[in-house]
């Protein structure tokens, strides 16, 4: 019998797993990463359990200096579109207005949930360039490198090792896991 590598079985717990990016190029970028993770890990349908490296980028048709990256992996007890109106409450209270183009303080990206494929105006899961950037797959591989991605039926760990050379610019790790504490004991910094 096969293994279940999907993305839900790397956690078995009764909410749905969610692989969410977070980002920022502005201000104290790791105190907002800090920020980002209190804030999920703050919230009832919400428990953190797994940071990846934070990876630096220059930005992508964004304003601003260098891209500090995570990815973290959630288990939630809320669907997608509660998780995506979460996150964007999150980021809205950092003063994002939205705009692809701006500066971020925090920039907070739903790159899976579950298996789930969604193709909505508001909502699309997978995320439509987790594989174009490399500052999001190194961090995605990190976390759940041997989930398997709900459209290509490819392990991630398998996409980052034949993407990940050839993606420009490319992402450099500058502080290794462990850099933010344990989420599962709420102690951050």
């Amino acid at each position: 019998m096969d293994a279940d590598l999907s993305i839900n079985s790397l956690v078995k717990v009764t909410g749905s797993t969610a692989l969410l990016g977070l980002g920022s190029n502005l201000g104290d970028r790791i105190g907002w990463l800090y920020y980002g993770l209190a804030k999920l890990g703050s919230h009832s349908g919400i428990r953190l359990e797994m940071v990846s490296s934070i990876w630096s980028t220059p930005p992508v048709q964004a304003a601003g200096g260098e891209f500090l990256n995570i990815a973290v992996r959630v288990n939630t007890s809320l669907n997608a579109h509660e998780l995506l109106q979460a996150v964007k409450g999150i980021e809205a209270e950092t003063g994002r207005s939205g705009s692809l183009s701006d500066a971020r303080r925090l920039d907070i990206d739903i790159i899976y949930f579950g298996d789930s494929i969604i193709d909505e105006s508001s909502l699309v899961i997978p995320h439509p360039r987790r594989l174009m950037r490399s500052f999001v797959l190194a961090p995605i591989a990190e976390v759940c490198g041997t989930a398997v991605d709900p459209v290509l039926k490819t392990r991630i760990s398998e996409l980052a090792y034949l993407k990940l050379p050839g993606l420009i610019p490319s992402a450099t790790r500058v502080f290794h896991p462990g850099w933010y504490g344990s989420p599962r004991s709420g102690k951050f910094g």
